[in-house]
């Protein structure tokens, strides 16, 4: 196993935690601010408990989403946007239930931000390059030609379509297929959709 996948993968344990930790703490600021503001006036009870949950799981799902988007190599722009509005609306209502204390306020707003931090700093360790460069000196010119170009294509960040390759390198899709399924083999192009 490669060492950038074992840092991905402790990487994302550790994630998992501070997502466990950030979404307990924030559920209760979330269960105190909704009881206070939302239950007063409207008078069911059930609101308390399932508002914040709402929010929470509004958070992780659109964070799965850009995760899904990330690996798939699509663009995570909407997904993170939502993120950050959450994210911001969250601090406020953990501050809002918070005492009015400067320090109170402050590790109140910490946990849905450091998660956020996190996530993004997450997302972006998963773009490290393989460990060892191809070494494309033991092919033959042609297939260095055309693998060289399939690598160009998938750093930045096109949608690799065989058929679409095959026609501008004036080869079969069969070919360019094998090309791709041999650089996915050797983990070139992880996460990304042929």
């Amino acid at each position: 196993m490669k060492i950038n996948t074992i840092v991905i993968w402790i990487s994302l344990i550790f994630l998992f935690f501070i997502s466990a930790i950030s979404f307990t703490l924030s559920y209760f600021s979330l269960a105190g601010v909704s009881e206070k503001y939302l239950y007063a006036y409207l008078d069911i009870p059930v609101l308390k408990y399932i508002w914040p949950l709402m929010f929470d799981l509004s958070i992780t799902v659109l964070m799965l989403s850009a995760l899904s988007n990330k690996l798939k190599n699509k663009p995570q722009l909407i997904e993170l946007s939502f993120v950050i509005l959450f994210t911001f609306l969250t601090v406020i209502f953990n501050v809002l239930h918070a005492p009015s204390v400067f320090w109170s306020q402050l590790i109140s707003a910490m946990p849905p931000i450091i998660l956020a931090i996190t996530f993004k700093i997450f997302l972006n360790q998963l773009d490290l390059q393989p460990e060892e460069q191809l070494d494309l000196s033991e092919f033959r010119p042609d297939k260095r030609a055309r693998i060289q170009y399939i690598l160009n294509q998938y750093q930045k960040g096109d949608e690799l379509i065989p058929k679409d390759i095959a026609e501008k390198q004036g080869v079969s899709v069969q070919t360019i297929g094998n090309y791709m399924t041999e650089l996915k083999d050797l983990g070139y192009l992880n996460g990304k959709r042929m």
